[in-house]
Order: structure tokens, then sequence, then C-alpha cells
């Protein structure tokens, strides 16, 4: 019996499983997902109860399957909830479609098909004995084993005084178990970072106290745009495999972007018509070009790209209005405790380039996810890398691997039994941390893992 190990209930993990059972019709096989959450959590972004976070994409876009893009908005009707196709969807609800599908499979699986959900931390790996070691001292035989280990949090800032770091008040993650659990009356909240974690993290600071002042702050300050409602925009001349250079890809750009208005089109559908070529393109932009990308454009394109609902924009909008929320550019300098259990925040900022004081009573970090995997702290991964099993890819964005997700190894060479999807492979393919990208990864990694023929990803 071939024995598949799945490393992380995340969303990831989670439509890989799916896949994984619904294209697995013959031989016998054994499904082993592990995962440090109890079942039916799905990762940190969906795990929330809180109706107000909200999906960032339209409901018509969510399909779990790209062979049928009405999946969700179908699934939503039958289960009785009121949002048409171009609803941004609560979180919570995409976690009851997610989770219902599993169900769903694992229902109707064939008896040769063996399905166990083991709550545990994965810590180490046995390679010639494909074992898979566990928090518990318990030993998982495998054949293959898939990473889908998601999102990891935020790296803390490194400054010359790194006391903060231990304060009660600070949070490592907006997801931190304890900013959760906290009803301390706070005049002034710090968010480092103005991404759209932070417009979650503002909503439920908010919400459970309205009167707290909140000081959103990042290096260039640039904040989420909103998804407007406009036409759809057709590329007459497709993004070809021939680009190869930044500034032709920017070219491009422009050019629909003014055929656009011309056409009384908002840029966001020009983006998002761009989207489903991204990967090809930056699979041949050369390492020099990605690093110019990196270097010049990635704040500038994430904040076109990754969009708040409208919904959001609206509740963010009103508070800065009533100057309960300011976004502040700047780069900080030092984090000090004070004498009344705060932190004195000093950051030099860009406008005006002098250096500012920033008292708070508590600071969440907001930064986005620890991309590069030799500075991560989880024993799993520090021993695969020690062991030379997996290595970073050029970029430090997160694990070298091929296009399909096929582990490379320290020396070079093809993993023959790791595997990983979703957001480790953001340095090989860049677009590939939502779901529009990850279901077709799940369903080409399912495939691949299953010994079937798969089309390239890029």
């Amino acid at each position: 019996m071939q024995q598949i190990v799945v490393i992380g209930s995340g969303l990831s993990g989670t439509l890989f499983t799916i896949n994984i059972l619904r294209h697995h019709h013959h031989s016998p096989i054994s499904i082993t997902v592990i995962d440090k959450n109890p079942p039916g959590t799905l990762g940190l972004a969906y795990s929330t109860d809180h109706s107000f976070h909200l999906l960032n994409v339209p409901a018509f876009k969510m399909s779990a399957f790209p062979d049928n893009s009405n999946d969700f908005t179908d699934w939503l009707s039958k289960a009785g909830y009121p949002y048409d196709p171009h609803s941004f969807v609560p979180r919570k609800v995409y976690r009851e479609y997610i989770l219902s599908l599993l169900q769903n499979e694992l229902s109707r699986k064939k008896e040769n098909i063996h399905y166990t959900y083991i709550n545990d931390s994965a810590i180490d790996i046995v390679p010639q004995k494909r074992l898979l070691l566990l928090g518990s001292g318990r030993q998982v035989p495998f054949h293959k084993l898939v990473l889908a280990v998601g999102n990891f949090n935020p790296a803390p800032l490194r400054l010359p005084d790194n006391d903060y770091l231990r304060h009660p008040a600070y949070f490592s993650s907006a997801w931190d178990n304890h900013l959760a659990n906290q009803h301390s009356p706070w005049e002034h909240v710090l968010i480092i970072g103005t991404g759209l974690t932070m417009v979650d993290t503002v909503l439920t600071l908010q919400r459970s106290s309205p009167d707290v002042l909140i000081t959103a702050l990042s290096n260039h300050g640039y904040m989420p745009l909103s998804h407007e409602r406009t036409a759809g925009y057709q590329l007459e001349d497709k993004p070809h495999h021939d680009i190869s250079t930044l500034s032709e890809a920017l070219q491009i750009v422009n050019k629909h972007i003014k055929k656009s208005r011309e056409q009384k089109i908002g840029w966001q559908a020009v983006v998002d018509a761009i989207r489903p070529y991204t990967q090809e393109v930056w699979h041949n932009f050369s390492y020099r070009e990605k690093k110019k990308f990196l270097g010049r454009l990635r704040h500038i394109w994430g904040v076109a790209r990754h969009r708040m609902p409208p919904e959001c924009a609206e509740q963010i909008h009103r508070l800065l209005l009533r100057q309960q929320l300011f976004i502040a550019a700047g780069q900080i300098q030092s984090i000090n405790l004070n004498a009344s259990n705060g932190f004195d925040v000093f950051y030099h900022e860009k406008s005006t380039r002098r250096n500012v004081q920033l008292t708070t009573n508590a600071i969440i970090n907001c930064m986005g996810p620890e991309c590069n995997y030799e500075n991560l702290d989880d024993p799993l991964i520090k021993n695969l890398l020690q062991r030379g099993l997996i290595r970073s890819d050029e970029l430090r964005l997160g694990l070298d691997c091929s296009p399909g997700g096929i582990i490379i190894e320290k020396n070079g060479a093809p993993s023959p039994f790791l595997f990983t999807l979703g957001p480790p492979v953001k340095g090989i393919l860049w677009e590939i941390t939502s779901v529009p990208e990850i279901r077709v990864a799940a369903l080409q990694l399912a495939k691949l893992v299953a010994g079937k023929k798969v089309e390239s990803i890029a």
C-alpha cells in the first residue's frame, strides 16, 4: 500500500488531500495528514470566526476546482447563504465550504483508501527508512511526503535593544492566541505593517475597543487598494513566454492600462486579466530581473494586486477620516520599554526624513510571513535543512523546487519523495499564495503523486 503523508491541514494541504481522494481510485493507498492544530482549523487565515474577516477575492473566483468555476457559488446557494457571485464572503463560510468538500470525499472513498488525521508536530525525517518523526515520539512511515506548511509567522525586527520582544503587549503575529484573548483597554496600538493583515487587525481592534487609536507603520506606507466593480478586460495579445525582462513586462502592463482607460474600464481589470500569466512571466525572468522587481516594484505591485473588499475599504476610510487610524511611512530605529509599561518607538519618517517618537500601549507584528527558511526556528525545517533534504530558493522566498512542486535537495538533485505546494513555492512561481493558483497546484501535484500525467505549471 502506498503511504502518502501530508504535513499541514491548511488550505494547501486540504486541497491536495481532496484531490488525492478524488483522483486515486485503483491501488490501495494510505493518506495521513499531520498538523499541530486540531482538524477543521484550515490554517491561520481561515481559522477566524469573525464575520467581518472577508475573502479578498469575490466568490465567483473562489471555487476549489479549476475545472468547475461555479462550485463555490453553487454551494453557497444550496447552503442558503445570501451571497451573489460578486460578494466577498466571510472566511469562516469559505472554511465551511472547503471542509464540506473534504467530508464529501471521505464519505464516499473506497475501502482501499485509508485516511488518518494526527494532531501532532512533525519534527524530523529518517530518509533511509522513510520515517517521519513526531513531537510525541510517534513514527509515521511514508513513501511520499508533501510539505504543505503554509505561511510562517513574521520575523521580528532586530533592533539594538530587543527586550520589547518579551513584553506581554508585543504580539509576534496578528493570529497570536494571546491577542485573541486580550481585553486590555488600550489607548493606542501600533501595527507594524500596512498590508491586508493590517486591515484584518484594525477591524478586529475596532470592534473590541471602539475608541482605540491605531497607527499602522511600514517602510513605504502603502495600504491595500479596494476592489472595484468594473467591466472585464480582454487581452488582445496575451503575454508570451518570450518576455524576459521587467522592462518588457512593464511596457505590456502600461499599454493595456492605457487601452482600458480608453474603454473606460478600471485598471483593476487589467491586473486581473494579466494575473493568469504571471507565473509564466516570472519563471522566464532571470535572477537579475527578479531581484530588480523585488527591489523596485514589489510593494507597488502588491497594493495593486492584493486588494481589499469594498466593505473593508469603507470601514478603513471611515477610521482614517475620524483620525482613529493613521498610516505612517518610515523605518523603525528602536523600540524601548517605558515607565508606563508601554513602548517608546522611534522611527525615521520617510516624507520628512526626521526622527519621530511614538508612544504606544501595544505592538502587533503584521509585516508578512518569514519566507527565508534558513531563518526559521521550526524544528522540522531546521532538521531538513541540516540533512540536506531541502534548500532555500535563490531568492530566499521559499523552498527550491520544480514548478510542479518536486523538492530540490541541497545537492541539486530532485527529491525522490519530498513535494510541496502553496507559499513555499513563491520564489519559483511568485503567484502561488492565493486560491486561484493553489487549486491548480493542488490538482496537478495530486496527479503527480498519484502517478498520473500532468501538464507543466510554468
